[in-house]
């Protein structure tokens, strides 16, 4: 995504830049406005800027509870992937040579591989780490598929197959979820023009009010720039401020050297 070439520093200055900018660019408009304009009659600035800073409110929550509910899901994937490998791993055993042994091995390089593909530092990476985890799949399910046909599919045979098939499973669902999903642009686009359409009109009442200019605008321009923050790591899969922890398939790495 395009959003992701710019560092996170340098999406917080954009925010803020876009804040302060607006407010500015409105408070002077205002004041254009109210040196030309009847002096008893107000145009209806205040409930206009309420409607427009209620609507960006509800995207911006709108957006957190996707890009938050997707980073659970994402942690959540983690647990089941280490307990599908774990699975395969355990039923491994009841493949005659030289599966069993093959089998073991690649499981653990495969759990290396998945490790590795979300500490990535980019995406080409990552990419690189999933293909190998991918090609080692098709390697696990030639190898059930061999054995299948040479000692028949028993239920231990049937137990083993089913376990892969969840491992494969859950492997795309990470990926799609953690590397693929992503806020659409035309969100991010329209939270843009909320924002500074929100922040001129705070700038345009304030001129209209004939108040001054209030440090507090900076408190406002921290604010949106948080928020606005928060979202954008929680949406990059390889964020360093809401890493997922790989805690359980270290665990399930650790449990298959014993």
């Amino acid at each position: 995504m395009v959003l992701d070439s710019i560092p996170i520093w340098a999406f917080s200055i954009l925010v803020i830049s876009v804040v302060l900018l607006s407010i500015e660019v409105g408070f002077r408009t205002g004041r254009r406005i109210k040196a030309t304009m009847n002096p008893d009659s107000e145009p209806p600035i205040a409930p206009i800027s309420g409607s427009v800073l209620g609507l960006l409110g509800f995207v911006l929550a709108f957006t957190f509870g996707i890009v938050y509910n997707r980073y659970e899901a994402r942690k959540d994937l983690v647990g089941q992937e280490a307990n599908a490998i774990i699975r395969v791993w355990t039923r491994a055993d009841f493949m005659s040579e030289p599966y069993r042994r093959q089998t073991v091995k690649l499981l653990k390089e495969y759990i290396r591989l998945r490790i590795v593909s979300v500490s990535a530092n980019n995406m080409i990476q990552a990419k690189s780490a999933i293909a190998r985890a991918e090609q080692i799949h098709r390697q696990l399910w030639a190898f059930a598929v061999d054995g299948a046909k040479k000692d028949g599919i028993s239920g231990l045979a049937g137990q083993y197959i089913m376990g892969l098939n969840d491992l494969i499973d859950i492997h795309g669902r990470r990926v799609a979820i953690g590397a693929e999903d992503r806020v659409p642009f035309l969100i991010w686009f329209s939270l843009f023009i909320l924002l500074l359409l929100g922040m001129s009109m705070i700038g345009l009442l304030t001129a209209m009010k004939n108040s001054q200019r209030s440090s507090l605008t900076n408190v406002l321009a921290l604010a949106f720039c948080m928020v606005f923050l928060v979202i954008s790591a929680l949406d990059r899969p390889f964020s360093r401020l809401f890493k997922v922890s790989q805690q359980p398939l270290i665990y399930a790495k650790t449990i298959m050297s014993k």
